[in-house]
């Protein structure tokens, strides 16, 4: 910046400045004794000097010059930090493209896929006859089989040790729930639901058992197993299997025994053999099956079966067969239902009973007298159950979603309650309290309903299903509720919280046809203890148990 300089009068005598050489020469000039005297402006309602003012506009001047001098250096300073910011920010951003245009999935394309391996574009064809072609069926089958072989991979490298993320902590030291039980500050029921969870947290593959590994006929070659029922006891299995390249279905029963444990660290170890009486259905289907045991010979293995026409035969029919081998023509009955489909059937141990839901109606039977009662309902029902102990009630899901209350004890009768879902009933439970009713549905919501109350208290989340009749089932602890959904994956839930413990994905390739038929037990073959889920799957019985 350069220094004011103050201009004289140009009448009075003043210094001036000369360049000569490019060098400054001062020559101050003589001031005269006789000065002209000062001339005066208005400025506003004050005078001043003529010579003031010229100075004063002279200040102006050079402080807007220096003003404009200082402003043009700070913006031109401004304007090279904004370039070098720019810069980095246009070099930050071309990093970030690059990086997201090397993680980002291609962009779809309707009618097209992209296979991330080959790096192309596929069309999407139908699939109909059409053989080695991407279709959409073909994705989403590629994509369930990686997903499911990352989940086993992930299930079985998993640290022994290691808890369930989702489980109460305290389930985490099992040494430290066996001090407090010693010192009294828990119980035993609250140890052994606390173990339960801690086993199925840690459920692991551990083997499998072919049904019929030297089949001898066609009527022994397995394809896949349909359902799967346990005996009160937990020693045996009722298994129905569809048989290969027929319409036939084989209805097999599997004795349980403890196998000596060699290995100590796994929980569970079965011996399994298929023996008794074999049932071969192919002229009907059967709708669905139970056990059915007789208050007079508990000792017998009693099955219910119901069947619906799909040959030239127009009569569907109930059956109660007794599959011990020494006794095999004991205790035969059929009963004929008529020209009506049948969806399912339930067992009422404490009546000697039975019901089989019919085309919008229930049928119960008396076995003893064969007498027929119709309860009116709303729509088919789909699932069945009687309250365990007393067996005075009847609920049936239907088509249409709603769940149904029949009272037994005044016959006929319409429904006393009406518990309601969105969609198709698929599946029902009850507590041996009688007050607590497990539904599912179609679309995969699973609620626990107050039968007092008649509301939902909990709903358990998890389950896929779209379309099909999945059962459910209730271990006998009733402290764990689980179920194989239409992605072929069991899922546990705790009853009381509605949290879901644990993921279990099949062992081999499946697909929706092929849904496992699932059981869990604390104590299989009748010896506490022995406890491990049994998933039957193909003409193979799969085990996961604790593996510690």
């Amino acid at each position: 910046m350069g220094k004011d300089h103050i201009l004289p009068d140009a009448s009075s005598p003043s210094t001036s400045r000369h360049h000569t050489g490019g060098k400054r020469k001062q020559v101050a000039a003589s001031a005269d004794h006789h000065q002209e005297p000062k001339k005066w402006k208005k400025k506003g309602k004050q005078y001043i000097s003529s010579s003031s003012a010229s100075q004063g506009r002279h200040c102006d001047q050079s402080n807007k010059r220096n003003q404009c001098a200082m402003s043009s250096k700070r913006f031109h300073k401004k304007k090279r930090k904004s370039r070098q910011t720019t810069k980095r920010v246009e070099d930050t951003s071309s990093e970030a493209c690059t990086s997201k245009s090397q993680t980002s999935e291609a962009p779809q394309i309707p009618g097209f896929y992209y296979d991330p391996d080959q790096k192309k574009y596929f069309k999407i064809l139908s699939s109909n006859n059409n053989v080695n072609v991407v279709t959409k069926e073909k994705i989403e089958r590629d994509q369930a089989e990686k997903q499911r072989l990352k989940d086993l991979s992930e299930l079985v490298s998993s640290n022994q040790t290691k808890p369930d993320s989702n489980l109460p902590k305290r389930t985490a030291n099992l040494v430290h729930l066996l001090c407090r039980s010693e010192r009294g500050d828990i119980g035993q029921t609250h140890l052994k639901n606390q173990m339960v969870m801690s086993d199925i947290g840690s459920l692991k593959p551990a083997g499998s058992w072919v049904v019929l590994d030297a089949p001898r006929g066609v009527h022994e070659a397995l394809d896949h197993m349909l359902m799967m029922d346990t005996s009160r006891d937990k020693d045996k299995i009722l298994g129905l299997w569809s048989v290969k390249e027929t319409v036939m279905q084989r209805l097999q029963l599997l004795h349980l025994g403890e196998k000596q444990r060699t290995d100590t660290s796994a929980t569970l170890s079965l011996n399994i053999g298929a023996t008794g009486t074999t049932v071969l259905q192919s002229w009907n289907k059967i709708s669905n099956v139970c056990w059915a045991p007789f208050i007079k010979s508990p000792d017998r293995n009693h099955v219910l079966y119901t069947t619906i026409c799909h040959t030239g035969n127009s009569f569907s029919l109930a059956f109660i067969r007794n599959l011990d081998k020494t006794r095999r023509q004991e205790e035969y009955f059929d009963f004929d239902l008529g020209s009506r489909a049948t969806w399912t059937c339930a067992w009422n141990y404490a009546r000697q009973q039975f019901s089989v839901g019919s085309e919008k109606r229930s049928l119960l039977v008396d076995v003893e007298t064969r007498r027929m009662w119709e309860f009116p309902c709303t729509s088919d029902p789909f699932a069945q159950i009687f309250s365990p102990n007393s067996g005075h009630n009847l609920y049936s899901g239907g088509r249409n979603g709603v769940v149904l209350c029949h009272d037994l004890r005044s016959l006929p009768t319409q429904p006393n309650s009406y518990l309601g879902h969105k969609t198709s009933i698929s599946s029902l439970r009850i507590s041996s309290s009688e007050n607590e009713l497990f539904s599912s549905d179609i679309s995969g919501r699973v609620k626990m309903w107050d039968v007092r109350m008649q509301r939902a208290v909990i709903e358990y989340s998890g389950l896929f299903n779209r379309f099909s009749r999945i059962p459910l089932q209730l271990d006998e602890t009733e402290q764990v509720l689980y179920g194989a959904g239409q992605d072929c994956y069991t899922r546990f839930w705790s009853v009381k919280t509605g949290e879901l413990l644990k993921t279990v994905p099949p062992p081999c390739p499946v697909t929706r046809e092929t849904i496992p038929a699932v059981q869990y037990s604390t104590r299989w073959a009748n010896r506490e203890g022995n406890t491990g889920l049994i998933m039957g799957i193909g003409d193979r019985l799969y085990y996961y148990c604790r593996s510690t």
